[in-house]
């Protein structure tokens, strides 16, 4: 199955290419983006300088210039011909092209060279309503996070993409306009807001349809994974409780706190008469399913050494009897993720959860590969990772806590730190202090473009 991204430049073709194929690969599904922009990437440096990075000037997409023209379309190809090739030679299941594709003329063109390869296609469009979208936004997370704006300031980079996009209009022609001759399309438009289906179907189509319409392009938001610690019990609800608190104290921003707990716990009970922190329980949240360690694995051997090894080899999906792998807890966790793409910009999210949970979700917005995601751990001395996806990578903050008497609170050394009562008692004071001095840490997501790009 064959993704063809369509769209003017900033209309998040990127931002949905790279959140599906996240998604599709955290479900265990083979899939890769190969983006066009980042062949191009590699190829030319126009203009570079320390002022502009590598930025392709504007004029490099003017339709009337042949020479610009002729190498657009040698990378585009390149592309193509590497989409194909790891799709049918490396028994790929997905791949998404990530480009512009805005002429019909080039949209048919990759449609026959699937065809001819035996491969499905799909066109998806991304469409903004005039005014519905902010480039200069969207310009400031380009110069942060995509390499061929870094470096560029930031009146050049706005004038730049506007005249990128007018040369891309020119020509441009909506998939409603002038529909595929045979492949199905999805369009897209205003973010999610509405979508236009037609000659959609199969399960992979399906699910990713039910991913799309959860999918928003968030303002900034911020996602925290809590790891609770056996051995605070109830506490750990009120210690993810008091987090949230800081966080709502130093942001200004309302956080939910998502977690699975009993709904009879006497802790809370008493969270639930303070409105300043929202508890929402999440059943799906609950920790990893161990199973019986003592049983044989009926479907592989009868042999403990032998499945220790494969437990050793493949502890992805290896799942004991009468428990659950961490492909499985994927699945469970996927209603969680919908929820999380689609939430509202208005607050971010507190997760409070055992560390095989945090572990998948933290593999998903970080687009960890299967082994790492079983094995992830954050240093010892971290309480809470923040988490802010983005388009191109993932910043990420830790922090660790810092506990201080009532005394010690009022003292001068804690004016520049932010204070919530610990465990609610009003008591002890705690401070969340961030653990990388040098700002938020980028984890840029994958290129997954694969081969020679010429």
């Amino acid at each position: 199955l064959a993704i063809v991204m369509v769209g003017l430049p900033g209309t998040g073709k990127t931002f949905t290419a790279r959140n599906l194929c996240r998604y599709l690969r955290w479900m265990g599904v083979s899939t890769r983006t190969i983006s066009v922009a980042a062949y191009r990437h590699r190829i030319l440096t126009v203009n570079s300088s320390p002022s502009n990075g590598t930025m392709v000037a504007a004029a490099y997409f003017d339709p009337e210039n042949k020479d610009a023209l002729r190498k657009r379309m040698e990378i585009s190809e390149a592309a193509l011909r590497d989409l194909i090739a790891w799709l049918t030679a490396h028994k790929g299941v997905v791949g998404i092209l990530d480009a512009s594709n805005t002429i019909p003329e080039r949209r048919q063109k990759i449609e026959d060279e699937l065809s001819k390869a035996g491969i499905k296609c799909v066109f998806l469009e991304c469409l903004y309503d005039d005014g519905h979208f902010d480039v200069s936004r969207h310009v400031d997370e380009l110069r942060l996070t995509c390499p061929e704006y870094a470096g560029v300031p930031r009146d050049a980079a706005v004038l730049d993409y506007n005249q990128r996009i007018a040369y891309y209009r020119l020509h441009y022609r909506t998939l409603e306009d002038c529909k595929p001759s045979k492949a199905g399309y999805i369009q897209s438009m205003n973010g999610g807001e509405r979508f236009i289906i037609e000659r959609v179907n199969g399960f992979l189509c399906s699910r990713m349809i039910y991913y799309l319409m959860n999918l928003r392009q968030q303002h900034p938001r911020s996602i925290y994974l809590h790891i609770q610690d056996d051995c605070l019990g109830s506490k750990n609800l009120q210690l993810a409780v008091d987090c949230a608190c800081f966080f709502h104290q130093t942001t200004g921003r309302q956080v939910q706190v998502w977690t699975f707990k009993d709904t009879n716990s006497p802790v809370r009970s008493l969270i639930e008469g303070s409105s300043a922190v929202q508890v929402i329980d999440k059943p799906r949240l609950r920790e990893l399913e161990i199973g019986n360690l003592n049983t044989p694995n009926p479907r592989t051997d009868t042999d403990p050494n032998t499945a220790t090894t494969t437990h050793r080899t493949d502890q992805y999906y290896w799942r004991n009897p009468e428990g659950e792998s961490y492909h499985d807890l994927a699945i469970r966790l996927e209603p969680v993720i919908m929820e999380l793409e689609g939430m509202s910009p208005c607050h971010d999210v507190l997760i409070s959860a055992d560390i095989t949970v945090l572990r998948s979700l933290y593999g998903y917005f970080c687009e960890l590969d299967k082994q790492s995601i079983v094995t992830w751990a954050p240093d010892d001395m971290v309480d809470i990772v923040e988490l802010k996806p983005k388009a191109y990578g993932c910043y990420e903050m830790a922090y660790t806590s810092v506990l201080c008497s009532g005394h010690d609170a009022e003292s001068d050394d804690q004016d520049m730190m932010s204070l919530v009562p610990m465990y609610g008692n009003g008591l002890d004071m705690m401070s969340l202090v961030p653990m990388y001095g040098d700002g938020y840490q980028f984890r840029p997501y994958k290129d997954n473009h694969v081969g020679s790009p010429m």
